[in-house]
């Protein structure tokens, strides 16, 4: 029997082959290789604006803001003194690709993580611009 690095041939095959097996089932789990956040840039007409998610203030006007994809509703409110609110909403869609690998490799765990944390979903628009409306004097 021949030996590599003091161990049989076969056996070495076989660390190879795992090795490479969860490789590809790392490359396939949309957690992992789109993450869980979006990147969103979010502009106003003022600028200046507060932008609200859930009722938290997350950031104000022009801004590139990571939004969790976690939920199934994403409405983004826009504030400014002087102005009335505004609102807007992002979609959540199918992620594609990173999805489709848990398919090929039957993992039930890369469905639960991805679904449950996100990663399985893209935000669309990408860009966000509110426009506010000026409250009469």
């Amino acid at each position: 029997m021949k030996l590599v690095a003091g161990k049989p041939v076969c056996f070495v095959l076989f660390q190879f082959l795992v090795l490479i097996a969860v490789a590809f089932q790392m490359a396939g789990c949309a957690s992992i290789s789109q993450g869980t956040s979006q990147k969103i840039s979010i502009t106003s007409v003022p600028p200046g604006a507060t932008v609200y998610l859930k009722n938290i203030a997350i950031a104000t006007t022009p801004a590139v803001v990571p939004i969790p994809k976690k939920y199934s509703s994403i409405v983004l409110k826009f504030e400014k003194d002087g102005y009335y609110p505004a609102e807007a909403v992002l979609n959540r869609v199918d992620g594609g690709w990173p999805v489709a690998a848990n398919v090929f490799w039957v993992l039930p765990v890369g469905f639960i993580v991805d679904y449950t944390y996100g990663g399985a979903f893209k935000l669309t628009p990408t860009e966000i611009k509110a426009e506010l409306k000026e409250i009469p004097k």
